[in-house]
């Protein structure tokens, strides 16, 4: 005898399992995508932070430079 339910079932997954082998490669192309952009995101990220670090130290070595008398372009006390 036949059970119903899991031939029901199993005509489901007839017509669903070649939507997902269709869905699942381009849903793994788009991840990928994210990947990269996220990554390159990361990246320039990355870059602006050194370029603000480099901007803080220039800062810090003016407000000391203003204070008392110190090589400029060392940033050090006489």
């Amino acid at each position: 005898m036949m059970n119903p339910k899991g031939l029901v079932m199993n005509l489901i997954s007839l017509v669903t399992n070649p939507i997902s082998l269709v869905t699942n490669p381009i849903s793994l192309v788009m991840n990928l995508i994210s990947l990269v952009m996220k990554l390159i995101s990361l990246v320039t990220n990355l870059i602006s932070l050194v370029m603000n670090l480099k901007c803080l130290v220039t800062n810090l070595k003016d407000v000391t430079c203003r204070d008392v008398t110190c090589n400029v372009s060392t940033g050090f006390l006489l």
